[in-house]
């Protein structure tokens, strides 16, 4: 009896541990297995990321194409541009020539196209205007200069005026090349080829008016020149003093390098300059203006030459 309990207490035990050894290898297995489904897992998609990499439908290969299309087009854009550009050098040697041989006067019309303000320009000669004689000089003392300033101021001076009163220039032009407006310019060359005076006239109101009076002077070459900036310098006035009379001056200077006297729109000379050599190599400036009918020095500027 004994004996028969004692056997079957092993089978119990026996059966007990193989239920034990049998679900310990189940386990393992199925550790196993998700472990090698894991692994399966992790290389599939380290696969698709490789294939994504390649593969010609891939974000990577997209980018490269696009850069490829884009450097193809600028490539395309340069040479487009270089081709322009040799066809517009080839347009230019290729415009035809003329040489100088025929009818002058057609040539020069296929050759050149002239502006309106070119044709609007004329120079006055002897053959198309009564001002002029081409030849003709006249002496025109400071007196004289400063009586023709002072006609600036008059309201209507036509060059039909100027004629009359001091004969025919030697040389001139007419300008209208701006609408509505005239500006004839008379040229008289001094005695001696001394120097030239130049009048302009401009068309103001229903006539004509003298705006500039400019002359020059041509300096021989053993003139001596004796005065200094400072010496200019200590002739301007001072304080309220009143500035030396443009008649002394030229007794005190000598007759000047150039006058310049010119009138803006207040119908009167606003601007009268007399300009001056300095041992210095420079150029004084000295300025009058009109006080009771007499032009007096007020102030000068240097300028180099």
């Amino acid at each position: 009896m004994r004996d028969r309990n004692l056997e079957a207490l092993r089978r119990e035990h026996k059966s007990k541990f193989k239920a034990r050894n049998t679900s310990s290898v189940k386990s393992q297995r199925e550790r196993g297995g998700a472990a090698l489904e894991q692994t399966k897992e992790e290389a599939r998609k380290e696969k698709q990321r490789t294939e994504s990499a390649v593969n010609p439908n891939g974000q990577l290969l997209a980018k490269s194409v696009l850069s490829s299309w884009l450097s193809r087009y600028a490539y395309l854009l340069v040479m487009a541009a270089g081709l322009v550009g040799l066809i517009s050098l080839l347009m230019v040697y290729m415009r035809p020539t003329f040489k100088s041989e025929g009818n002058q006067s057609a040539i020069s019309s296929v050759n050149t196209v002239p502006t309106e303000s070119e044709n609007r320009i004329e120079i006055l000669t002897e053959e198309n205007s009564a001002f002029i004689e081409k030849n003709r000089e006249v002496d025109f003392p400071f007196e004289e200069i400063l009586e023709l300033i002072k006609t600036m101021n008059e309201p209507n001076v036509s060059p039909e005026d100027i004629v009359k009163k001091y004969g025919k220039a030697s040389s001139g032009s007419e300008d209208n090349s701006v609408k509505g407006s005239k500006l004839v310019t008379l040229s008289y060359n001094l005695v001696g080829r001394k120097g030239v005076v130049d009048m302009h006239l401009r068309n103001a109101g229903g006539g004509m008016e003298l705006s500039t009076v400019s002359v020059t002077f041509f300096q021989n070459a053993g003139e001596s020149i004796t005065k200094t900036v400072d010496d200019y310098r200590s002739l301007i006035p001072q304080s309220k003093r009143e500035g030396m009379e443009i008649k002394q001056a030229i007794v005190e200077l000598g007759m000047p390098k150039s006058i310049y006297a010119h009138k803006t729109l207040k119908k009167q000379v606003d601007f009268f300059s007399m300009s001056y050599p300095t041992k210095e190599k420079m150029s004084v400036s000295l300025y009058f203006d009109e006080v009771n009918g007499t032009y007096r020095l007020t102030s000068m500027m240097t300028s180099t030459v």
